[in-house]
This record gives structure tokens, C-alpha cells and sequence, in this order.
């Protein structure tokens, strides 16, 4: 017989998380205001889906080589510069997904009010 406690196989865990800096903690905010939850109800929404995705196992090298041949990947020859490289196209990519329409049509206002964007 199961303890009462364990209504569903699995018993509740609390989590916390400590030293979150502040500008990290208003996107959260406004990314919960935005789906009209709770700061902890986004906080779930995020660790559940994160939880629900199919993990890949670790890549070999020679799948991460053959993945990019696939990618028409062509190294500089310095690995360093490659690997920086794809940080910064990485982090570039990244920050036009973040930053909201509004602010990216705000960059030249002349240019929208002369009709070019």
C-alpha cells in the first residue's frame, strides 16, 4: 500500500534558485506578465518545458564532424577563431530573437519617417 502522500507516484519538490541578477529577473517578469501568469507559474511553465524535451545523447566526433560537412562548415584553420566565430553568430542570433520588434524599428526613426526602414 502506497503512503497517502503519494498521490501520484512522485513527491512534490520545492526548488529554489539563489543570486538570479536583477535584469534577469524582469524578463522573467514581463515574459509572465506577457502570458498572464504568476512569476512562479512561468517558472514552472519553463522547467516543465524544458523537462519534456527528448534529450539527444552526446555527439561523437565523428558525428560532429560528419554533421559539419552536413553544414558546409569550412574551419579557418585556427580553432579559436572558428570557435569565436560561431559565438558571436550564436550570440547575434540570439539577441534578435530577445529584443522586441518595437525596439529593433526603433533603431532609425528618420529612415521609417522617410519611408525606408
Amino acid at each position: 500500500m502506497d503512503p497517502i502522500w503519494l498521490y501520484n507516484g512522485a513527491m512534490p519538490v520545492t526548488l529554489s534558485i539563489k543570486n538570479v541578477p536583477d535584469r534577469v529577473v524582469e524578463i522573467l517578469r514581463e515574459r509572465a506578465r506577457e502570458n498572464r501568469r504568476s512569476l512562479q507559474g512561468e517558472l514552472l511553465a519553463l522547467v516543465e518545458r524544458d523537462a519534456a524535451q527528448v534529450r539527444r545523447p552526446a555527439m561523437t566526433v565523428t558525428d560532429l564532424y560528419n554533421w559539419a560537412r552536413a553544414q558546409d562548415f569550412r574551419g579557418t584553420g585556427n580553432s579559436a577563431d572558428d570557435i569565436r566565430r560561431a559565438r558571436d553568430e550564436r550570440a547575434a542570433h540570439i539577441e534578435a530573437l530577445v529584443t522586441p520588434r518595437t525596439a529593433r524599428r526603433r533603431r532609425n526613426p528618420r529612415a521609417r519617417a522617410r519611408g525606408r526602414r
